[in-house]
């Protein structure tokens, strides 16, 4: 027989990293139109599932059923882990003494190219998810007359040492006057809580 309406009390779904449409699509299987008795004993029917807006999915069945696509959607349906990329562009110059940088990286630089003192030029951030190909663009704003465009195309994240690829890391210099020009292209791989040095550019 029919359940009575009163007994299909209707829950609500907020999606969150999943589109609404993939929401649907993964309790296909539970998709159907259920009958019940209303409170004057009419009979009624209607979709156990409802899309209100593309941002909350309205799920009326039985407990048992209702229980269930909660569950899977709670399964699935989370948020993607992100990395945080801090973005350092450096200048070594005689301008750039005095101006302050972590003691971990500045270390770093002075292995490398011992005897040069560098300072900050600009920083940004960028987050991405990751689990997927991405290509992040970041424009910074320099403080010597000119500013860079920076583009990155992430690849696999390997979450037990914490690497993520950088299948392509191209930075771009902009002048005053708007004219644009490559600065470097390279791929790598980047570690989290380290710092990197990617690409070096400039004349001796």
């Amino acid at each position: 027989p029919p359940a009575r309406l009163l007994d299909l009390p209707v829950r609500e779904y907020r999606a969150r990293s999943l589109s609404m449409s993939a929401i649907i699509e993964l309790l296909a299987a539970y998709q159907r139109t259920v009958a019940a008795t209303g409170a004057d004993g009419g009979y009624l029917e209607f979709p156990n599932l409802t899309n209100v807006l593309n941002t909350t999915l309205l799920i009326r069945d039985s407990k048992d059923n209702a229980d269930a696509m909660i569950h899977l959607l709670e399964k699935f349906d989370k948020p993607a882990p992100q990395v945080q990329i801090s973005v350092w562009i450096l200048r070594g110059d005689q301008e750039a003494a005095g101006q302050p940088l972590p003691a971990e990286l500045s270390k770093n630089l002075g292995v490398l190219m011992p005897g040069v003192t560098f300072g900050l030029d600009s920083r940004g951030l960028l987050r991405s998810a990751i689990g997927e190909r991405r290509v992040l663009e970041l424009a910074l704003e320099g403080t010597y007359d000119q500013d860079y465009s920076l583009l990155l195309e992430t690849g696999p994240f390997d979450n037990q040492s914490g690497s993520l690829v950088l299948n392509i890391c191209s930075l771009n210099r902009i002048t005053i006057e708007g004219m644009e020009s490559q600065l470097f292209q390279t791929s790598t791989s980047i570690r989290a809580g380290e710092f990197a040095v990617i690409g070096v550019t400039g004349s001796a």
